[in-house]
């Protein structure tokens, strides 16, 4: 019974993942878009991802560990507010490329007090989330391999464009906020 509803709980993940991926761009003004292989890579590798957790879920997983799922289900809520909070903020300038807008700014508001790229940081959840949902440590291995790291490379490439694109500000933005972890807000807590 447990299995049919983390099968339920992935299908409406994969249908969350494919409405906030299409859905927000739509509209919008497009800007100039960089890396555009990037996007293509990352969305390959995780599909690849997914199907290899389900497949594990299926073939491989006797018997559920009840408290990784439900550590799962946990991650997987705590995405959606991290994400739905990110795309809120970053309003008009939200793009599922790394692609930079007439008028843009350093955006502070929201999640990006604490952290620079906290969709970034929701993507990672969401994919560790999802993983240990269904009990798929293999496929959770496979994702630190692979796509973690595409993720990072797509910050980087992010991150050198807004500093060609904002400057200074970004720069300043780049020293008092951390990447992916909010750190600093623990920190700032401590002290105060």
């Amino acid at each position: 019974m447990f299995k049919y509803i983390i099968a339920v709980l992935v299908l409406i993940l994969t249908i969350t993942r494919l409405l906030e991926t299409v859905l927000p761009d739509v509209s919008k003004k497009k800007g100039k878009i960089y890396a555009k292989w990037l996007f293509y890579c990352l969305l390959v590798c995780g599909i690849a991802i997914y199907i290899s957790g389900v497949t594990e879920f299926v073939i491989s997983v006797k018997e559920i560990n009840l408290p990784v799922s439900i550590l799962g289900i946990v991650l997987l809520s705590l995405k959606m507010v991290l994400k739905y909070r990110s795309m809120k903020a970053l309003g008009k300038f939200w793009s599922i490329q790394i692609e930079l807008r007439k008028g843009q700014t350093v955006i502070r508001e929201g999640p990006y007090k604490y952290v620079r790229h906290p969709a970034y940081a929701s993507t990672i959840i969401e994919v560790i989330g999802g993983l240990l949902l269904v009990n798929a440590y293999y496929s959770l291995l496979l994702a630190c391999i692979i796509y973690f790291p595409l993720i990072i490379i797509r910050i980087v490439l992010e991150e050198r464009n807004l500093l060609g694109e904002l400057g200074d500000g970004y720069m300043k933005y780049q020293k008092e906020v951390p990447m992916l972890l909010p750190y600093k807000m623990f920190n700032q807590k401590a002290e105060e």
